[in-house]
């Protein structure tokens, strides 16, 4: 049997929206709680740090309860997932101290040096700027949440979807900028200093994606689609942001399916660990290559 039950996840032929499961964490290393994507009603977020709701999107699951606008959301795009986050922060926080990304607590399995320079070519393409470790202890890609976020949108406008609006940060923000000028500009560590999300603003960030699938873990290189689920080691990929410095989630989901959790199952029988934990260490001496796909591609432009 799958490890549903050391991970506190249901088994796959419970899961509603099979081959899909997305789960969502209050706490860093909390248990997860199974919650709907391609819904109709937002998911609630309620941390110590931020109270809002969450939209999530997952191409290749069904929808939750009926039409939940997710068809309307993939209509004429290539993305695979989409994740729109609305609501207030309860605390002042650094600009600089708010990181999104993923992050694991245990390492990969290390793939061939070729595979590895494709994906880490990859990645530094599509995130520029982030903290990206594939290898130590705790591998991870990490980068401001104004930096990561695709869109942004602060103040009234909060719930505009689909529009970049951050005329309320005031300065060089005042005139109106575009997604693509505030990431160039937060990128760089400089101009995050002395900015602040503020308590009682309206904030809504969305985050997408088009190379990873959520239904199988299979990753466009653009040579080729590689299975990441053994790199992973059964570890699930995130929509998360987190404070720094408090080292506490302000949001955080995880995005299952059956193939991480194989992975995770060979992985905990091969080593006799407990991965209960839903984090899976590797081993740096094991011989299991990753899988690949054989059908060339290329990667779809980001929409």
């Amino acid at each position: 049997p799958l490890p549903c039950e050391a991970l506190g996840l249901p088994p796959p032929e419970r899961w509603a929206q099979r081959p899909v499961l997305v789960t969502r964490r209050a706490t860093l290393g909390g248990p997860p709680e199974p919650v709907a994507c391609n819904a109709a009603a937002p998911v609630p977020v309620a941390t110590p740090l931020f109270e809002g709701e969450a939209r999530l999107y997952v191409r290749g699951a069904p929808a939750a309860g009926g039409a939940g606008g997710a068809a309307a959301y993939f209509r004429g795009r290539k993305r695979r997932l989409g994740v729109v986050v609305a609501g207030t922060f309860r605390e002042r926080l650094a600009f600089a101290d708010v990181l999104a990304g993923h992050e694991f607590s245990r390492p990969f399995w290390r793939p061939p040096a070729w595979q590895e320079a494709l994906v880490t070519a990859l990645i530094r393409r599509l995130v520029p700027g982030a903290r990206l470790s594939l290898g130590g202890a705790r591998p991870g890609l990490l980068a401001p949440l104004v930096a990561d976020a695709k869109l942004m949108r602060v103040g009234g406008a909060a719930g505009r979807q689909g529009e970049e609006c951050t005329r309320a940060l005031g300065g060089w923000f005042a005139c109106g900028r575009s997604a693509d000028e505030r990431q160039r500009r937060f990128r760089d560590p400089r101009h995050l200093e002395g900015l602040f999300f503020e308590p009682g603003t309206e904030y809504a960030f969305e985050f997408y994606q088009h190379h990873l699938s959520m239904e199988d873990y299979s990753l466009s290189l653009g040579v080729g689609r590689l299975g990441i689920s053994r790199i992973l080691r059964g570890q699930p990929a995130k929509a998360m942001a987190k404070s720094e410095s408090r080292d506490e989630v302000l949001w955080h989901f995880d995005f299952w399916c059956e193939e991480l959790l194989k992975h995770h199952q060979r992985y905990v029988f091969s080593h006799g660990v407990d991965g209960g934990d839903g984090e899976v260490s590797c081993s740096e001496g094991e011989g299991e290559g990753p899988e690949a796909a054989a059908a060339p591609g290329t990667p779809p432009a980001a929409r």
